[in-house]
């Protein structure tokens, strides 16, 4: 491992200790934001494979952010620890148990990872249509835990569907800004990114109307936490980022430029949606740039490594 992997990795790991030990609560949420945001475009680039492999689509520059996949399996290690920080409601003590929870992650990102690998590879049809169906059975589960944890208790019936939306969105994206693959390719990427931000600003409003309207004080509890001029503002501009700029800047710009102004504006999107999905405060957001930075050096070893194999 080299200087400009280990160096930053290190600095990191003292980060979020120094913040773990200060404040766990917070250190927790940092750990959730941050690999439910950085594991979002690993994780859209392997279903969105899934479906090339369905359609027919020539996808396959996704496959190197595909390829990340076994780094979800050391995200996935840690939710579970990160659940001590949410002790569960009496009526869910045994499932939200902390342990029941990390098994479940682990579980769910020693999957994922299995399926990139075959889907890289060259996977059947069948593999792929199967490994779809099983996506979206435990989608819901999976969406509960990683981000909805820190709130165990509070339901949202469309949670795996947002995750799923966000992951492919967060795929789309990643791949707009770095300018991979042929016009085609990035012009899907494009339309599938507005369906995502379309369908991911849909489901969002629409639980939150359900539950005003339908007078649920039981439950609104969980709005009324993110209802701070802060959180506000950053919900209004997740909405403008990861929505209207995509579209903007694909209509109005066009090319190369306005598909990496889309890609950038999804992905400042993705963060201030997750930012107010987890209700992060300002240790949970030092706490989630330690992580994601060790992420990032742990990518930038794992594509080393790669390029050095050959």
């Amino acid at each position: 491992m080299t200087g400009r992997v280990l160096i930053p990795l290190i600095l990191a790991i003292i980060g979020f200790v120094l913040v773990a030990l200060f404040a766990p609560v917070a250190a927790a949420t940092g750990w959730r934001l941050a690999v439910v945001t950085a594991g979002a475009p690993i994780a859209g680039a392997v279903l969105l494979l899934l479906i090339a492999r369905l359609t027919g689509a020539h996808w396959h520059w996704l496959a190197p952010v595909a390829a990340g996949a076994p780094l979800l399996v050391i995200a996935g290690l840690g939710i579970g620890v990160v659940q001590l920080a949410a002790p569960p409601p009496a009526h869910l003590g045994l499932w939200q148990q902390p342990w029941a929870v990390g098994l479940r992650a682990v579980l769910a990102t020693g999957a994922f990872a299995w399926v990139a690998v075959r889907i890289v590879r060259g996977a059947s049809k069948t593999f792929a249509a199967v490994a779809l169906a099983i996506y979206a059975i435990v989608s819901t589960v999976i969406g509960s835990d990683w981000l909805l944890g820190g709130a165990p208790g509070h339901a949202v019936s469309a949670i795996g569907m947002m995750l799923a939306t966000q992951e492919i969105g967060a795929a789309c994206a990643i791949v707009l800004v770095l300018g991979r693959g042929d016009a085609r390719f990035r012009r899907d990427m494009g339309k599938v990114l507005v369906a995502a931000g379309l369908g991911l600003s849909y489901m969002i409003f629409m639980d939150f109307l359900i539950l005003w309207y339908g007078d649920l004080p039981s439950r609104i509890g969980w709005y009324v936490d993110r209802a701070t001029p802060l959180l506000d503002i950053v919900v209004a501009l997740a909405l403008v980022c990861g929505l209207f700029v995509p579209i903007a800047a694909q209509a109005l710009i066009g090319g190369r430029t306005g598909e990496r102004l889309a890609g950038v504006g999804a992905l400042i999107g993705l963060v201030l949606i997750d930012i107010w999905w987890v209700d992060a405060g300002l240790l949970a957001l030092v706490a989630a740039g330690c992580v994601g930075v060790a992420i990032a050096a742990g990518a930038v070893a794992l594509a080393d490594r790669r390029r050095a194999n050959g």
